[in-house]
């Protein structure tokens, strides 16, 4: 089942900078816009929000307030945290997909790329459905605007025969909620990433809430739930997860629960910036982790998630977590090996409890710097304080350190 927008309208190109909270847009041409029309301001240039993929370009939805000759006045004004250069090119999508889809049950079949799918959506509502299988995902939402995901099943049993297999996918879009529902898939429950067509902005501002998300191949660093570089302020609270694949910037974790059947909880890659947040999760593990890898958060362990393409650096908070694990294991249960960031990030470990039982781990937290110049200067202000840890030490490089106070 497909349900499309029309095709995007080039307007013109921006003639001056934009920086976050701008309003005015001044481009090349007049433009013939009314209030509360959807633009989508992009840069097609390669990498233009982050190298790690040269489709990850920079640009944001936006809906117009007013027109004044070549200027357009948005609502809000710019959300972009990096200012965009002149010359990028401003769409129209003048006419995209809005209703309602609920109290159905869509069953696709392997020759369906999805068996829902939505392009070029704006303030679409999905309810009370149960939407299964398909070649590629059970759902997919792309260039969305303003939607929303209440009390939806979307489930990927099928083999893959178009890729990977997923729930839901959202690629480029903005401000989409998601609450009580269901996502599994074989490799991510939900995935939020992009492609490299015409107005494939970055994806933020995306809640999820009360909902299950889990995946079915229980391979390392493979989440139920799935961000990707070009993700930012993507916020889960109060839900479910068989573990996590960390991305972006931005984003956070809170007040849930993951329980591992995978080797890692919380696997990171492709960080734009190191701005994120955990706190009040409970996370088990069933299974220790392939070896040099972090059992509960793995940072680097063996992959580059960080070096010279994160372009921002922020604040790290692990906070007021529980940490248990069912296997005693030699590895540490967080480990961030930074391995060229150059950005300064603020790292914050406290409040949360490591519980031991029968079982042990190395540390509790390694820190180290990798690959940095010159080697083996510290990245970071660290804060380890009022763990308790039982025992497992911490062992930490940081410019700033304050470690072991009232820990216990």
């Amino acid at each position: 089942m497909l349900t499309q927008g029309t095709a995007l309208t080039l307007l013109g190109t921006t003639t001056s900078t934009l920086s976050k909270g701008d309003r005015a847009v001044p481009i090349s041409a007049t433009p013939t816009l009314s209030a509360n029309d959807l633009v989508i301001i992009y840069d097609p240039s390669d990498s233009s929000y982050s190298a790690f993929r040269t489709y990850y370009r920079a640009g944001e939805f936006a809906t117009v307030n007013s027109v004044s000759g070549n200027n357009i006045n948005l609502v809000g004004g710019i959300k972009s945290d990096e200012s965009y250069v002149s010359g990028i090119n401003i769409y129209h999508s003048s006419a995209p997909y809005s209703g309602s889809i609920k109290n159905i049950e869509i069953i696709g079949d392997s020759g369906a790329f999805a068996s829902l799918e939505i392009t070029d959506g704006r303030n679409v509502r999905l309810e009370d459905l149960k939407v299964s299988d398909s070649g590629y995902a059970a759902i997919l939402m792309k260039r969305c605007y303003d939607c929303t995901v209440d009390h939806v099943e979307a489930l990927k049993y099928l083999p893959d025969t178009m890729g990977t297999s997923y729930g839901i996918v959202l690629a480029n879009s903005q401000n989409i909620s998601i609450t009580g529902s269901t996502m599994i898939g074989d490799r991510h429950g939900f995935t939020c990433g992009g492609d490299s067509d015409i107005g494939s902005v970055p994806s933020r501002f995306i809640t999820i809430s009360n909902s299950r998300m889990e995946n079915l191949n229980g391979l390392p660093g493979i989440g139920g739930f799935d961000l990707h570089g070009n993700c930012e302020y993507v916020s889960v609270t109060n839900s479910f997860m068989d573990s996590i694949s960390m991305a972006g910037n931005h984003n956070s974790i809170l007040n849930s629960i993951v329980i591992g059947d995978h080797p890692i909880n919380v696997y990171f890659s492709e960080m734009s910036g190191f701005d994120f947040r955990f706190e009040g999760n409970d996370f088990t593990t069933n299974f220790d982790s392939v070896r040099g890898r972090g059992l509960f958060f793995d940072i680097g362990g063996n992959n580059i998630p960080m070096d010279g393409r994160t372009k921002q650096g922020g604040r790290l908070i692990i906070r007021g977590n529980k940490f248990k694990s069912n296997v005693s294991s030699t590895n540490p249960g967080i480990k961030i090996y930074n391995r060229g960031a150059i950005q300064t990030f603020l790292i914050e470990i406290s409040d949360n409890e490591f519980i031991q039982d029968t079982n042990s781990l190395a540390n509790s937290v390694l820190i180290r710097n990798i690959g940095v110049t010159p080697p083996g200067t510290p990245f970071a202000v660290v804060r380890y304080v009022n763990n308790n840890d039982s025992g497992w030490a911490p062992s930490i490089e940081g410019t700033t350190k304050t470690i072991n106070t009232g820990n216990y």
